[in-house]
């Protein structure tokens, strides 16, 4: 369309343009939007009691969040170290595991925020009965994630690229993918659901440990010392991921215990 072609920096330059328009345009309708004015978001007015509340539970969630993509990219780095192959393989994989946990995240979202609102019950059997319908819909969607994915996984690197060498690869990974859709899904749901309840140090504290104490060293490992490249740091994905579903779970169990 007359525009030059700017590679790889025309994909991060499209990508800030679209945040850009994405908080203009949720601005806008915070600004404009009739449901919003009755709240008065734009009169300042601070009370230190209130930040200091939200930022106990802010700031550990980010890390939460911070410590996953930082793994996860720092992963990604270990793949690069055996080559363009790899790592082109990886990253088809990595682009249809990261769809379908947009899903899971959704999940985490909506749990999060209705058992914020049934938090003030002061009902732990209600939190732990809703808590538990909203990984039971996570397993179900997961292991639906995870068979298509086993089904489909010499197929759908086809998608992507005809180098015959780059979709045997992929095709491994994405068997190693389906292998850690439901546990994923599960510690992205357990996450969500302990923030609703604003229990966030100790969830902060398992995700931290399974990442980057036995995530990363374990991918690390297994792709170096055992010479599995790309297959052995997705192994790690599967070792950290799995760890951190099953500590969340007991842990969103424990604190919902009547």
């Amino acid at each position: 369309m007359g525009f030059p072609q700017l590679g790889l920096e025309g994909s991060g330059l499209a990508t800030f343009i679209t945040r850009c328009l994405i908080f203009s345009i949720l601005l806008f309708h915070l600004f404009y939007s009739n449901k919003f004015k009755e709240y008065k978001l734009f009169i300042i007015d601070f009370d230190k009691k209130a930040i200091m509340k939200f930022l106990k539970i802010a700031l550990p969630s980010s890390w939460q969040s911070a410590s996953e993509v930082t793994a996860f990219s720092l992963l990604a780095i270990m793949v690069g170290w055996f080559g363009a192959v790899q790592m082109a393989a990886h990253q088809i994989a990595i682009s249809v595991a990261t769809a379908t946990y947009m899903i899971s995240l959704g999940l985490a979202s909506a749990g999060s925020i209705y058992l914020g609102s049934k938090f003030g019950q002061n009902d732990p059997a209600i939190l732990r009965f809703n808590g538990l319908l909203v990984v039971k819909i996570a397993f179900a969607y997961s292991f639906i994630a995870a068979i298509l994915m086993a089904l489909f996984h010499s197929w759908v690197p086809h998608l992507f690229t005809r180098e015959t060498s780059v979709i045997i690869i992929a095709s491994q990974l994405m068997l190693l993918a389906a292998a850690f859709q439901i546990s994923d899904a599960v510690q992205a749901v357990g996450i969500g659901i302990l923030r609703g309840v604003q229990d966030v140090r100790v969830p902060t504290l398992i995700t931290t440990i399974s990442y980057w104490i036995i995530g990363i060293p374990s991918g690390y490992f297994l792709a170096s010392f055992c010479g599995l490249k790309a297959i052995g740091v997705w192994a790690g994905f599967v070792i950290c991921l799995t760890i951190s579903a099953i500590f969340l779970l007991r842990r969103f169990l424990k604190i919902t215990k009547s």
